[in-house]
């Protein structure tokens, strides 16, 4: 979930795509929604370290793009203010509505 006190979100829609480009300040430490589409990510300022499940700790600088596929659920420590674009298909200009759709409804634990 995201302290919207550390960072800010901008929204883009062009053409069936839906930009969201979230600005995270350093020192944050991030837990992404679980991702229920495989969709392209872009890392266009900074540096964040990433623990996924499957693949362990994972430096990444920007310049950097890659892909996530669905059932990602990433946590991330943020070692210099980060700028991370996500692109999804979608004739949806709600962000709210999007988030809905593109991940899974977080659950408390029991």
């Amino acid at each position: 979930k995201y302290d919207i006190n550390h960072t800010s979100l901008k929204h883009t829609f062009v053409d069936g795509l839906y930009l969201r480009e979230i600005t995270m300040q350093k020192g944050r430490i991030v837990i992404s929604h679980k991702h229920k589409t495989t969709h392209p990510y872009i890392i266009s300022k900074g540096v964040v370290t990433v623990f996924i499940p499957e693949e362990g700790l994972v430096v990444l600088k920007a310049p950097f793009q890659g892909i996530t596929k669905a059932g990602t659920k990433r946590l991330l420590f943020i070692n210099e203010e980060t700028v991370w674009t996500t692109i999804h298909k979608t004739d949806l200009t709600d962000p709210d509505k999007i988030v809905m759709e593109i991940t899974e409804p977080e659950r408390l634990l029991q």
